[in-house]
């Protein structure tokens, strides 16, 4: 039986040896004869005969129930427990009596809030005399996949082309369910059958749904554990990715690193993609995001909307949209409160003219190196980010080239170790506000260089006593003409490349720069202007 649709579905497994064995002819079912057992434990037994020749009275109890009428279904159990011992699994079906049908034997099974592949919360097996299967579901649309006979469900029964049973029937009738998942693969950029490589080339969008797939679409194996719960098909240029269940999302897998990952050095490069419908993706699951989009958009048309995305227990963000050529990334219904790295999250994403930051909690973040290098935005409002352990900001807004003013007065630097580039080549940045804590800062190498419309530098707050590298630190900021420095603040080594010329303290004492060293004073607080 080929069903139109996969829907959430029970994998049934049921022994059916003890109906097929005995033969059950219509002509006695009929005549009202006494039919053969079916091989059931009789739990008990209403006011019908037992010797009526009819056992439609009788009330029967599968394997492991827990009450008349109910079979409650747990696999693997390895303990010696009796069921009123055990606590109540989450799945269970209910039975109705079996009932005769001028074509065999049938029982009804109840899903329980589940649902079966052929779209019903029921669904009854009838078997005739000659143990065929003559009504019931026991075939999915494009899969090998049906009802299971054992209890750890991998003992398949296979029908033949003849719709007899050909593998998987075991001497007891027994009946075992399965919830399916609807979980994606997962990426991971060294495995080879991960979700991107999936992608037929010449798709141009990526469709999340939850349609059914056509019957004249090939099949694109896209699930991750094998249950048939996604599938993914290329409808002209569109590759629908679906759970074929009407209300159902599809899950991203734990691991979405590298899912859309556009490498142009491999053969999947992704080049045409310029559409993600990310509608029907729920990513409650995911943990890893990292490198999820990067080089992606190739053609500057992409627009990614991830405000839907649930990222309540992603840990890793690094690299995830990392010179991605969308001009639109919405991120606002992110939640990152589990964060840890932030690493390269934006790096180079230069197409963008705008980036909501304001729903990022970052009190869990330690690394920021190069969050924000590379953008040309004009504004970057993080004035919510909580930075408290954040150890790594080095390369942070590393050239952002349109940026005109930075406020990071709510920054908390007390953790950070590396400053190294955090706003080299900022060229248009006029106003830089950063009363940073430094005492554990070990690296400052080019820190403010290349600063060209820079003119005054507030550096009064820094404690440069655990400093190692100063190299290069204000290197072609050629405009800097006034600095503050406070009593912590002692220049390290000779290479910082302060502007060259006449600096005057506030006692109008003169020091000299050669463009490279200073003779100002270490751990002397003063403001000095350059004339």
């Amino acid at each position: 039986m080929k069903l139109k649709r996969l829907v959430p579905r029970m994998i049934i497994g049921a022994t059916m040896a003890a109906m097929m064995a005995v033969p059950v002819s219509a002509s006695n079912i009929n005549s009202g004869s006494t039919p053969p057992p079916i091989e059931f434990s009789k739990l008990n037994s209403t006011s019908a005969d037992d010797n009526s020749g009819d056992d439609s009275g009788k009330v029967y109890d599968f394997k492991d129930s827990k009450t008349s009428g109910v079979v409650t279904v747990t696999k693997n159990w390895d303990d010696s427990s009796s069921n009123d011992e055990r606590t109540i699994p989450d799945i269970s079906i209910s039975t109705e009596k079996p009932r005769k049908s001028t074509l065999g034997y049938g029982i009804t099974y109840y899903g329980n809030g589940l649902t079966f592949a052929d779209g019903s919360t029921e669904n009854e097996l009838i078997v005739n005399k000659s143990g065929k299967i003559v009504s019931g579901q026991y075939e999915e649309l494009k899969t090998s996949l049906g009802w299971y006979s054992d209890e750890s469900c991998t003992q398949k029964i296979e029908v033949g082309s003849d719709d007899l049973p050909v593998s998987g029937v075991a001497s007891d009738m027994e009946l075992y369910a399965k919830s399916k998942t609807f979980v994606l693969k997962q990426s991971g950029y060294y495995s080879g059958d991960i979700f991107n490589n999936l992608i037929p080339d010449s798709a141009t969008s990526v469709i999340f749904t939850d349609e059914a797939m056509p019957s004249s679409a090939t099949l694109v194996d896209v699930d991750a554990d094998g249950d048939g719960g996604v599938v993914g098909w290329l409808d002209g240029t569109a590759f629908y990715v679906s759970s074929q269940t009407p209300g159902q999302k599809v899950l991203a897998n734990k691991d979405c690193s590298y899912m859309f990952f556009a490498n142009k050095n491999e053969s999947k490069s992704l080049d045409n993609i310029n559409h993600i419908d990310f509608m029907n993706l729920d990513t409650s699951l995911t943990e890893n995001m990292s490198f999820m989009f990067k080089y992606l958009g190739d053609d500057k048309k992409l627009e990614l909307d991830c405000s839907g995305f649930d990222t309540g227990n992603v840990t890793s963000m690094e690299s995830m949209f990392d010179t991605t050529y969308a001009v639109k990334i919405d991120v606002s219904g992110f939640n990152t409160s589990k964060v840890t790295t932030m690493k390269k999250m934006f790096n180079n994403s230069q197409s963008i003219r705008s980036l909501d930051l304001s729903s990022f909690d970052t009190s869990n973040v330690t690394n920021m190196y190069w969050m924000l290098r590379s953008l040309n935005l004009k504004t970057i409002d993080v004035s919510n980010f909580n930075t408290s352990k954040v150890q790594d900001m080095s390369g942070m807004f590393n050239s952002c080239h349109e940026v005109t003013k930075l406020d990071l007065t709510n920054f908390d630097t007390s953790s950070c170790t590396d400053m190294d580039g955090m706003f080299i080549n900022c060229k248009k940045l006029t106003e830089l506000i950063c009363p940073f804590d430094t005492s554990k800062v070990t690296d400052m190498y080019s820190m403010f260089s290349m600063l060209s419309n820079l003119t005054s530098l507030d550096l009064s707050s820094f404690d440069t006593s655990k400093v190692k590298s100063m190299g290069y630190m204000f290197k072609d900021s050629y405009n800097l003409t006034r600095i503050k420095l406070g009593t912590k603040f002692a220049f390290v080594g000779t290479i910082y490349y302060l502007p060259k010329g006449t600096w005057y303290a506030s006692d109008d004492t003169a020091y000299t720069s050669d463009g490279r060293s200073c003779t100002m004073p270490n751990n002397k607080a003063d403001t000095y202007i350059r004339k």
